[in-house]
């Protein structure tokens, strides 16, 4: 069987796990009494510790004035089958090398005393330990051999004392499991100096320079989310979305790591351009720059220099880094007090909705391995212009503009400008005289439906919309005007004009050729009988008027 040996590169591995990881100390203790400290313990936590392997051979040399450790990993008797299987599911393999021994027997009778997992265990990258140790979590009872309440306030440090050895942490609050923290940690190893701890940077160990730095993984910490200042309110196209993005950051980190790191990375989607020069940073509330290059960040990505801005596209990103010495140097080196031990950080920046946006707007900020899509909406409205006869199926060649409304509800400013497609118009980003733009929206074929026009990449509110031109044959005293509102889901609603020729339950705008053709309902009837009993009372005038002079042809 063989012995697997732990050289100074491989133990930082080995000894490394994602959110809860720990680093092999160096110390001269005796054999009996090693420690392991723990940053960032959490109040009410639970930490149970289960020896999975003894050390031994340990050896340390030096050699050009740097020193070179290693040791020999044993399971420990009783927990070969939960190594084994723990260490297979995480490779995703049924059986270990046989280097590291040979199970014995099938199912229920397995026999994994002639094992040695563990060894094998010490040669797994950064991602496979952290599965191992998620996947050996299921093995492990409440009974540990070791067990730490914790008392002090979230945070603090613990230094545990415990025979020399490689054990699985166990972290459990109101006896649930945190998720993720289960850990795999090694004690200080006497007679081996030389022993390092190198864990990833991406890992939450990014102070963890030295041997005997532990960071634990804190349950409390909070999520990060993104939000912004136009959730819940349709946007349109010109428009600016204000956008937040949070982290949070443990202070343990904050204080004692001279080269940590926060980044944020963000995919905004198709219809929103970014800006890297709108963009600022929040501590806890408290604003650190009015732009993020008073902070020393660093931009990434598709966001490279001071001017540059682009298209999202749902796939391009940028990224935004913060070091401590920006946050420090922000701050005047005096932080602003930290919630349940981290600090809230946020970073803000504005993107501007464009031409290409359809009906909702994705954008998506990835923290770690975590993603937080917000989604705005932008708003639309369509309607069929129909006629009498044969255009009641659709009326072609209708002309209208469409305007903005004041505080009391009136047209205000000028006709809105539109990109068109056959029917089909977008709010323009440039309100002005420019190629490709028109004020004058004209109903025609779209989809097969005749008669159409669709309004798009507005934001919400009421909109006037004034027929203009009618089709030729039909009346131009009689042309329409009426409103739209869009409302904050982007939805919007024709409102009844009138003389009823705009009916919101089919979405249908009447054109006709004479008054008699209107509608006989309400206003429209009122006014079509208000006609009527005109053009009779001028009969009737006219009747008289004839009956008199009869009447005085024949006194004559």
């Amino acid at each position: 069987m063989r012995m697997r040996k732990l050289f100074a590169s491989i133990a930082a591995v080995a000894t490394m796990l994602g959110g809860m990881a720990f680093g092999v100390m160096s110390a001269a203790a005796a054999d009996s009494n090693q420690t392991i400290t723990i940053h960032n313990s959490q109040s009410g936590a639970r930490l149970g510790l289960s020896q999975i392997a003894t050390f031994s051979n340990k050896q340390s040399t030096e050699a050009d004035g740097k020193k070179t450790a290693f040791v020999d990993v044993n399971t420990v008797t009783g927990m070969e089958k939960a190594v084994y299987l723990a260490a297979a599911a995480a490779k995703n393999v049924t059986a270990l090398p046989t280097e590291y021994g040979v199970v014995s027997g099938t199912g229920d009778a397995a026999d994994y005393s002639a094992t040695n997992p563990a060894a094998y265990v010490a040669t797994f990258d950064a991602n496979t330990l952290r599965k191992f140790a998620d996947e050996l979590d299921r093995y492990l009872t409440a009974d540990a051999q070791y067990t730490v309440n914790g008392s002090t306030p979230s945070g603090s440090d613990v230094t545990l004392s415990m025979p020399e050895g490689w054990y699985a942490v166990k972290d459990t609050k109101n006896a649930q499991s945190v998720k993720g923290s289960t850990a795999i940690v090694a004690t200080t190893v006497a007679g081996a100096d030389g022993l390092t701890i190198a864990s990833p940077y991406e890992e939450g160990q990014q102070n963890i320079t030295e041997p005997g730095q532990v960071n634990a993984k804190s349950e409390d910490k909070p999520a990060g989310d993104k939000t912004s200042d136009k959730n819940g309110t349709a946007v349109g196209v010109g428009d600016s979305v204000r956008y937040t993005l949070t982290s949070y950051v443990p202070t343990n980190y904050y204080e004692a790591n001279t080269t940590y790191n926060v980044t944020f990375k963000d995919v905004p989607g198709t219809g929103l351009t970014v800006n890297r020069n709108t963009a600022d940073f929040k501590v806890n509330g408290t604003q650190i720059g009015t732009q993020a290059g008073q902070v020393n960040a660093v931009f990434g990505g598709e966001l490279t220099n001071e001017s540059s801005s682009f298209d999202g596209d749902g796939t391009k990103f940028f990224t935004v880094s913060l070091d401590k010495d920006a946050i420090e140097t922000a701050l005047g080196n005096n932080p602003v007090a930290a919630a349940n031990g981290y600090y809230k950080l946020e970073l803000t920046y504005t993107a501007k909705v464009n031409a290409a946006a359809g009906g909702v707007l994705e954008n998506t900020y990835h923290e770690g391995d975590a993603t937080h899509t917000n989604t705005v909406k932008t708003g639309s409205f369509s309607f069929q212009k129909i006629g009498v006869g044969d255009d009641k199926a659709g009326l072609n060649g209708a002309e209208f503009k469409i305007y903005k409304t004041g505080a009391n509800g009136d047209k205000t400013g000028e006709p809105l400008w539109f990109t068109a497609a056959g029917g089909t118009y977008k709010l323009s980003a440039t309100q002005e005289t420019a190629t490709g733009n028109t004020q004058t929206l004209v109903t025609a074929t779209v989809d097969g439906t005749k008669g159409k026009l669709v309004a798009n990449g507005l934001a919400a509110g009421t909109y006037v919309v004034e027929e203009t031109k009618a089709p030729t044959g039909y009346a131009e005293n009689l042309e329409v005007t009426f409103n739209v509102t869009v409302k904050n889901d982007g939805i919007a609603e024709l409102v009844q004009d009138a003389k009823h020729q705009v009916d919101p339950k089919t979405g249908t705008v009447l054109n006709v050729k004479s008054i008699t053709q209107l509608p006989l309902t309400g206003a429209a009837g009122t006014a079509l009988f208000t006609v009527i009993g005109v053009l009779l009372v001028g009969a009737a005038m006219t009747v008289l008027v004839k009956s008199r002079s009869v009447k005085h042809q024949l006194e004559r």
